[in-house]
């Protein structure tokens, strides 16, 4: 592949020499990308045919269940068991897993281990993956079971529930700590600056650095905003962009590989399973993200878990995000079109993740410092109870009709990202299906991605 690399593609192979190559030489595993890593090079060592032709962990041949799945769509066979039987042992073990954990969870909620861990709080982890699992039906089994297999179907959304998220994790522990040490130097020399020039000096005792943090970002809301704005489009939208890519690109499964017998498809028919792989790997990672905001970012209460859970399924932006991956991989490996790289695949995404966010952050951000703002405007006379009462009613309607605006604004963004998505989704089946029919391409003009 001679083709020139774009920046996302030159920073990865960076990143990848220092850590991959340099630092963990010795076969050291930091993540679960490490290990998949090694154990490719090891099957590599080996024998050279075994790589892209083997699974991970439990080193079964494609051919050995190849057979299985091609008779299956051959045969049209609709029935969800049959399906489940014809999985290859790698995606029984990632369901033995996913029930034994269940299993444990179980037993920690009726044994009362942790306190704070009880039946309804199963019943909300249940509800995490069954709302994943509605989205998979739609997208992959009601009308596309034959372009992608159940097998793959498991396999993509293990890996993003288990590799791509715990890649993410990291690196956004070490994008945000970054970040976060340059925006703090930016802001001392601001307010070093700033009072220089009034000569006064920076607060000493800590009541006084905390009026005059809030005062600071007051002053200096656009400075702030623009690391909003930095938090929302690289370490959330790129980051988790990046990780869910390399989660769907990590798996090898013979329903994308075209010397097994599944992979042996239409390109019209390939583009859909790639599009279903992306958005199972998206899920997944969606999946587990949930049940971090649910259980650990999120305040131990019952209505706090079921309320995150619901916000966060209303807005399906990962699967969209991953969606519109999908539009630029069928373009550079079905479509053959060498301009497309790493950074255009991932541009679209970024951009609606980014935005969404981004939104959301500043939002909160701005309501934060009127909050502030207003707090010192609070009576705190014990015979204006009954007024204080009312003020917080008041309060709470303001809030609810505050909220509506982020609400549509939300909205607007996922549909837009929708409608794009469907316009370019169809400009390249139109190709795909030309391609297969042996022709040129008539919508070549058509411009795919920016």
């Amino acid at each position: 592949n001679h083709r020139t690399k774009d920046l996302c593609e030159k920073l990865w192979n960076c990143l990848q020499y220092l850590c991959c190559s340099t630092l963990l030489g010795c076969w050291c595993q930091c993540c679960g990308m490490c290990a998949i890593g090694q154990q490719d090079r090891e099957l590599c060592r080996l024998d050279d045919n075994m790589t892209g032709n083997h699974d991970y962990v439990t080193f079964e041949p494609f051919q050995e269940y190849d057979v299985k799945l091609q008779q299956l769509r051959t045969d049209r066979v609709t029935s969800f068991w049959k399906h489940m039987c014809s999985m290859s042992k790698l995606s029984y073990k990632l369901l033995q897993l996913l029930a034994w954990s269940l299993l444990v969870l179980a037993l920690v909620a009726v044994l009362r281990v942790e306190r704070n861990f009880t039946l309804v709080n199963l019943l909300v982890v249940l509800a995490t993956f069954f709302q994943a699992f509605l989205v998979l039906y739609f997208v992959h089994w009601k009308w596309y079971r034959f372009d992608l297999s159940l097998d793959a179907v498991v396999k993509y959304f293990s890996s993003g529930f288990i590799l791509a998220t715990g890649m993410a994790v990291v690196l956004e522990m070490l994008v945000s700590a970054i970040l976060g040490l340059i925006s703090n130097v930016i802001i001392l020399i601001v307010a070093i600056t700033q009072e220089y020039a009034k000569g006064t000096s920076l607060p000493t005792t800590s009541q006084e650095a905390q009026d005059y943090a809030r005062e600071f970002q007051r002053e200096h809301l656009p400075l702030f905003c623009f690391f909003t704005f930095l938090n929302a489009f690289v370490v959330a939208a790129f980051v988790e962009e990046t990780c869910k890519y390399f989660g769907f690109w990590m798996v090898e499964t013979p329903d994308l590989n075209d010397s097994s017998l599944f992979g042996r498809v239409s390109k019209e028919s390939k583009g859909v399973g790639i599009t279903i792989a992306m958005v199972a790997t998206a899920l997944g990672f969606a999946c587990c993200e949930n049940l971090l905001y649910v259980f650990v970012y999120s305040p131990p209460s019952l209505v706090n878990e079921v309320t995150t859970l619901l916000a966060r399924s209303i807005f399906p932006i990962h699967p969209l995000a991953a969606a519109l991956q999908s539009i630029g991989v069928c373009r550079r490996d079905l479509e053959g079109d060498c301009k497309v790289g790493l950074g255009r695949i991932l541009f679209p995404a970024i951009m609606l993740h980014g935005s969404f966010d981004f939104l959301l952050m500043v939002m909160a951000l701005i309501q934060s410092v009127e909050d502030e703002g207003g707090g010192g405007n609070v009576s705190s006379d014990d015979d204006n109870s009954i007024d204080d009462d009312l003020a917080k009613q008041e309060s709470s309607h303001a809030g609810v009709q505050d909220e509506m605006p982020l609400l549509m604004a939300s909205v607007v963004i996922v549909i837009i990202g929708l409608i794009y998505y469907v316009w370019q989704a169809d400009a390249q089946r139109i190709r795909l299906h030309e391609l297969d029919q042996g022709g040129r391409p008539t919508g070549e003009t058509t411009p795919l991605l920016v």
